[in-house]
Protein backbone atom coordinates (compact mmCIF):
# COMPACT_ATOMS: atom_id res chain seq x y z
CA UNK A 1 0.00 0.00 0.00
CA UNK A 2 1.37 3.40 -1.02
CA UNK A 3 0.78 6.20 1.47
CA UNK A 4 0.31 9.81 0.52
CA UNK A 5 2.47 12.52 2.05
CA UNK A 6 -0.24 13.42 4.53
CA UNK A 7 -0.74 9.79 5.57
CA UNK A 8 3.00 9.38 5.94
CA UNK A 9 3.15 12.40 8.29
CA UNK A 10 0.39 10.90 10.45
CA UNK A 11 2.13 7.52 10.58
CA UNK A 12 5.45 9.11 11.55
CA UNK A 13 3.71 11.16 14.26
CA UNK A 14 2.05 8.01 15.60
CA UNK A 15 5.39 6.17 15.71
CA UNK A 16 6.99 9.14 17.48
CA UNK A 17 4.18 9.06 20.01
CA UNK A 18 4.71 5.35 20.58
CA UNK A 19 8.43 5.85 21.20
CA UNK A 20 7.69 8.82 23.50
CA UNK A 21 5.25 6.71 25.50
CA UNK A 22 7.86 3.98 25.82
CA UNK A 23 10.52 6.40 27.10
CA UNK A 24 7.95 8.02 29.38
CA UNK A 25 7.05 4.65 30.86
CA UNK A 26 10.70 3.81 31.50
CA UNK A 27 11.29 7.22 33.07
CA UNK A 28 8.24 6.89 35.30
CA UNK A 29 9.39 3.46 36.45
CA UNK A 30 12.89 4.78 37.18
CA UNK A 31 11.52 7.69 39.24
CA UNK A 32 9.25 5.34 41.18
CA UNK A 33 12.14 3.01 41.99
CA UNK A 34 14.41 5.88 43.08
CA UNK A 35 11.82 7.37 45.46
CA UNK A 36 10.30 4.08 46.60
CA UNK A 37 13.64 2.42 47.33
CA UNK A 38 16.07 5.23 48.25
CA UNK A 39 19.74 4.49 48.66
CA UNK A 40 20.77 3.35 52.12
CA UNK A 41 23.58 5.04 53.97
CA UNK A 42 26.67 3.07 55.06
CA UNK A 43 26.67 5.12 58.28
CA UNK A 44 23.14 4.66 59.71
CA UNK A 45 24.28 5.04 63.31
CA UNK A 46 25.40 8.63 62.78
CA UNK A 47 23.06 9.83 60.00
CA UNK A 48 20.38 12.06 61.52
CA UNK A 49 17.52 14.12 60.23
CA UNK A 50 18.29 17.77 59.57
CA UNK A 51 15.96 20.73 59.78
CA UNK A 52 13.39 20.32 57.00
CA UNK A 53 14.99 17.07 55.83
CA UNK A 54 11.75 15.11 55.63
CA UNK A 55 10.01 17.90 53.73
CA UNK A 56 13.03 18.24 51.45
CA UNK A 57 12.66 14.60 50.44
CA UNK A 58 8.93 15.11 49.90
CA UNK A 59 9.69 18.15 47.77
CA UNK A 60 12.06 16.09 45.60
CA UNK A 61 9.28 13.55 45.02
CA UNK A 62 6.81 16.28 44.04
CA UNK A 63 9.33 17.83 41.65
CA UNK A 64 9.85 14.44 40.02
CA UNK A 65 6.08 14.11 39.64
CA UNK A 66 5.89 17.55 38.03
CA UNK A 67 8.68 16.62 35.61
CA UNK A 68 6.81 13.44 34.72
CA UNK A 69 3.60 15.40 34.15
CA UNK A 70 5.46 17.86 31.93
CA UNK A 71 6.75 15.00 29.79
CA UNK A 72 3.25 13.54 29.71
CA UNK A 73 1.97 16.89 28.47
CA UNK A 74 4.35 16.76 25.52
CA UNK A 75 3.17 13.27 24.65
CA UNK A 76 -0.47 14.35 24.92
CA UNK A 77 0.21 17.33 22.67
CA UNK A 78 1.74 15.03 20.09
CA UNK A 79 -1.21 12.66 20.39
CA UNK A 80 -3.69 15.51 20.03
CA UNK A 81 -1.91 16.70 16.88
CA UNK A 82 -2.02 13.21 15.40
CA UNK A 83 -5.72 12.82 16.22
CA UNK A 84 -6.42 16.24 14.77
CA UNK A 85 -4.91 15.26 11.44
CA UNK A 86 -6.68 11.90 11.47
CA UNK A 87 -10.06 13.50 12.21
CA UNK A 88 -9.89 15.98 9.33
CA UNK A 89 -8.87 13.63 6.54
CA UNK A 90 -10.02 10.25 5.30
CA UNK A 91 -7.44 7.60 6.17
CA UNK A 92 -7.58 3.96 5.11
CA UNK A 93 -6.87 2.76 8.67
CA UNK A 94 -9.59 5.01 10.23
CA UNK A 95 -12.52 4.53 7.82
CA UNK A 96 -15.49 4.95 10.14
CA UNK A 97 -16.65 8.38 11.31
CA UNK A 98 -17.84 7.09 14.68
CA UNK A 99 -14.37 5.76 15.44
CA UNK A 100 -12.97 9.26 15.01
CA UNK A 101 -15.60 10.75 17.30
CA UNK A 102 -14.98 8.03 19.90
CA UNK A 103 -11.25 8.71 19.87
CA UNK A 104 -11.86 12.46 20.10
CA UNK A 105 -14.18 11.97 23.09
CA UNK A 106 -11.57 9.85 24.85
CA UNK A 107 -8.95 12.52 24.12
CA UNK A 108 -11.11 15.22 25.72
CA UNK A 109 -11.46 13.21 28.95
CA UNK A 110 -7.75 12.38 28.92
CA UNK A 111 -6.83 16.05 28.65
CA UNK A 112 -9.29 16.96 31.41
CA UNK A 113 -7.82 14.30 33.71
CA UNK A 114 -4.30 15.43 32.87
CA UNK A 115 -5.16 19.04 33.71
CA UNK A 116 -6.64 17.97 37.05
CA UNK A 117 -3.52 15.97 37.94
CA UNK A 118 -1.31 18.91 37.04
CA UNK A 119 -3.38 21.20 39.27
CA UNK A 120 -3.12 18.81 42.22
CA UNK A 121 0.64 18.39 41.71
CA UNK A 122 1.23 22.15 41.52
CA UNK A 123 -0.79 22.74 44.69
CA UNK A 124 1.11 19.96 46.46
CA UNK A 125 4.41 21.42 45.28
CA UNK A 126 3.59 24.91 46.54
CA UNK A 127 2.39 23.57 49.91
CA UNK A 128 5.43 21.34 50.43
CA UNK A 129 7.82 24.10 49.37
CA UNK A 130 6.23 26.55 51.85
CA UNK A 131 6.47 24.00 54.68
CA UNK A 132 10.08 23.22 53.78
CA UNK A 133 11.12 26.90 53.83
CA UNK A 134 9.28 27.43 57.13
CA UNK A 135 10.96 24.47 58.82
CA UNK A 136 14.38 25.59 57.60
CA UNK A 137 13.75 29.03 59.14
CA UNK A 138 12.50 27.57 62.44
CA UNK A 139 15.51 25.26 62.56
CA UNK A 140 17.78 28.27 62.11
CA UNK A 141 16.19 30.03 65.08
CA UNK A 142 16.47 26.94 67.25
CA UNK A 143 20.19 26.65 66.61
CA UNK A 144 20.67 29.51 69.05
CA UNK A 145 19.38 27.35 71.89
CA UNK A 146 22.57 25.30 71.83
CA UNK A 147 24.22 28.25 73.56
CA UNK A 148 21.83 27.73 76.48
CA UNK A 149 22.84 24.10 76.91
CA UNK A 150 19.93 22.60 74.99
CA UNK A 151 20.02 20.07 72.19
CA UNK A 152 17.79 20.32 69.14
CA UNK A 153 16.44 17.30 67.27
CA UNK A 154 14.56 17.47 63.97
CA UNK A 155 11.87 15.23 62.45
CA UNK A 156 11.51 13.08 65.56
CA UNK A 157 9.29 10.03 65.03
CA UNK A 158 7.36 8.95 68.13
CA UNK A 159 4.55 6.39 67.80
CA UNK A 160 4.22 7.04 64.04
CA UNK A 161 3.88 10.78 64.67
CA UNK A 162 6.48 13.20 63.29
CA UNK A 163 7.43 16.11 65.52
CA UNK A 164 9.05 18.91 63.55
CA UNK A 165 11.56 19.93 66.24
CA UNK A 166 12.31 18.87 69.81
CA UNK A 167 14.44 20.97 72.16
CA UNK A 168 15.86 19.20 75.21
CA UNK A 169 17.82 20.76 78.05
CA UNK A 170 17.85 21.55 81.76
CA UNK A 171 14.75 23.73 81.42
CA UNK A 172 12.66 20.93 79.98
CA UNK A 173 11.51 19.25 76.80
CA UNK A 174 9.96 21.53 74.17
CA UNK A 175 7.96 20.20 71.24
CA UNK A 176 8.01 22.73 68.41
CA UNK A 177 5.54 22.12 65.58
CA UNK A 178 5.25 24.40 62.57
CA UNK A 179 1.83 25.40 61.23
CA UNK A 180 2.20 26.90 57.76
CA UNK A 181 -0.88 28.85 56.74
CA UNK A 182 -1.31 30.97 53.64
CA UNK A 183 -1.84 34.61 54.51
CA UNK A 184 -4.53 36.28 52.39
CA UNK A 185 -4.37 39.97 51.59
CA UNK A 186 -7.38 40.62 53.80
CA UNK A 187 -5.36 39.39 56.81
CA UNK A 188 -2.46 41.81 56.32
CA UNK A 189 -2.59 43.25 59.85
CA UNK A 190 -4.24 40.30 61.59
CA UNK A 191 -2.69 38.87 64.75
CA UNK A 192 -3.05 35.11 65.22
CA UNK A 193 -4.46 34.08 68.59
CA UNK A 194 -4.64 30.74 70.36
CA UNK A 195 -8.05 30.05 71.88
CA UNK A 196 -7.33 27.56 74.71
CA UNK A 197 -10.94 26.78 75.58
CA UNK A 198 -12.04 26.20 71.98
CA UNK A 199 -8.64 24.58 71.18
CA UNK A 200 -8.46 26.56 67.97
CA UNK A 201 -6.24 29.00 66.16
CA UNK A 202 -7.92 32.29 65.35
CA UNK A 203 -6.44 33.49 62.05
CA UNK A 204 -8.71 36.50 61.85
CA UNK A 205 -10.37 35.46 58.60
CA UNK A 206 -11.02 31.90 59.84
CA UNK A 207 -10.60 29.54 62.76
CA UNK A 208 -9.12 26.08 62.63
CA UNK A 209 -8.35 23.32 65.12
CA UNK A 210 -6.04 21.10 63.06
CA UNK A 211 -2.74 22.51 64.37
CA UNK A 212 -3.86 22.40 68.02
CA UNK A 213 -5.27 18.89 67.68
CA UNK A 214 -2.04 17.62 66.08
CA UNK A 215 0.10 19.28 68.77
CA UNK A 216 -2.06 17.72 71.52
CA UNK A 217 -1.58 14.24 70.05
CA UNK A 218 2.18 14.73 69.96
CA UNK A 219 2.30 15.93 73.58
CA UNK A 220 0.33 12.88 74.68
CA UNK A 221 2.54 10.39 72.85
CA UNK A 222 5.81 12.03 73.95
CA UNK A 223 4.59 12.14 77.56
CA UNK A 224 3.89 8.40 77.44
CA UNK A 225 7.29 7.68 75.91
CA UNK A 226 9.10 9.79 78.50
CA UNK A 227 7.23 8.20 81.39
CA UNK A 228 8.09 4.76 80.08
CA UNK A 229 11.72 5.76 79.62
CA UNK A 230 12.31 7.63 82.89
CA UNK A 231 9.87 5.89 85.22
CA UNK A 232 8.20 9.14 86.28
CA UNK A 233 5.86 11.64 84.66
CA UNK A 234 7.42 14.40 82.61
CA UNK A 235 5.15 16.62 80.55
CA UNK A 236 6.82 18.42 77.67
CA UNK A 237 6.06 22.01 76.79
CA UNK A 238 4.29 22.38 73.45
CA UNK A 239 4.87 25.27 71.05
CA UNK A 240 3.08 26.05 67.79
CA UNK A 241 4.93 28.32 65.36
CA UNK A 242 3.01 30.16 62.63
CA UNK A 243 5.64 31.63 60.26
CA UNK A 244 4.72 34.76 58.33
CA UNK A 245 2.06 35.88 60.83
CA UNK A 246 2.14 38.08 63.93
CA UNK A 247 1.02 36.22 67.04
CA UNK A 248 -0.52 37.35 70.30
CA UNK A 249 1.17 36.29 73.57
CA UNK A 250 -0.18 33.07 75.05
CA UNK A 251 -2.00 33.62 78.32
CA UNK A 252 -2.85 30.06 79.34
CA UNK A 253 -3.66 26.65 77.91
CA UNK A 254 -1.65 23.58 77.00
CA UNK A 255 0.25 25.15 74.10
CA UNK A 256 2.36 28.21 73.44
CA UNK A 257 1.95 30.25 70.26
CA UNK A 258 4.89 31.92 68.52
CA UNK A 259 5.69 33.76 65.35
CA UNK A 260 9.00 33.08 63.65
CA UNK A 261 10.53 36.15 65.29
CA UNK A 262 9.20 35.57 68.82
CA UNK A 263 10.34 31.93 68.92
CA UNK A 264 13.69 33.00 70.35
CA UNK A 265 11.91 33.57 73.69
CA UNK A 266 10.79 29.93 73.93
CA UNK A 267 13.01 29.01 76.88
CA UNK A 268 11.77 31.94 78.95
CA UNK A 269 8.29 30.38 79.11
CA UNK A 270 9.53 27.31 81.00
CA UNK A 271 8.41 27.00 84.62
CA UNK A 272 10.36 25.26 87.41
CA UNK A 273 8.17 22.15 87.18
CA UNK A 274 9.11 21.77 83.50
CA UNK A 275 12.78 21.30 84.40
CA UNK A 276 14.53 17.96 84.04
CA UNK A 277 16.77 16.08 86.40
CA UNK A 278 20.41 16.02 85.38
CA UNK A 279 20.41 12.23 85.18
CA UNK A 280 17.36 12.29 82.85
CA UNK A 281 19.02 14.30 80.08
CA UNK A 282 21.35 11.59 78.68
CA UNK A 283 18.53 9.03 78.48
CA UNK A 284 16.15 11.45 76.75
CA UNK A 285 18.73 12.61 74.23
CA UNK A 286 19.74 9.04 73.48
CA UNK A 287 16.11 8.11 72.83
CA UNK A 288 15.61 11.12 70.55
CA UNK A 289 18.82 10.45 68.65
CA UNK A 290 17.54 6.95 67.90
CA UNK A 291 14.22 8.44 66.76
CA UNK A 292 15.92 10.79 64.26
CA UNK A 293 18.23 8.31 62.54
CA UNK A 294 17.72 7.95 58.80
CA UNK A 295 18.74 4.66 57.23
CA UNK A 296 17.80 5.79 53.71
CA UNK A 297 18.33 9.56 53.41
CA UNK A 298 18.06 9.75 49.59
Amino acid sequence: MTLTTFELVVVVAALAEAFALAFLGVGALAMWVVHRFPASTPYPEVTFGSSGGRLGRDLARVRSRLALLAATGLVLALAATTLGFAATRHLPFVPLWWVKWLISLFAVFALWGYGWLVLLAVRRYRTTRSEWHANLAVGGVLKGFALAGHQVHHDVVIADLVIDHVVVGPRGVFLVNVAVRAKPRAAKDVVVKLLPIERQLDLGVAREFEAVFAATRRVTEVSRALEKLLGHKTRPLSAIVVPGWDTAPTEDGDHLLFSLWSLASLLSWAKPHHGLLTEDLPAINKQLVAATRIARPT
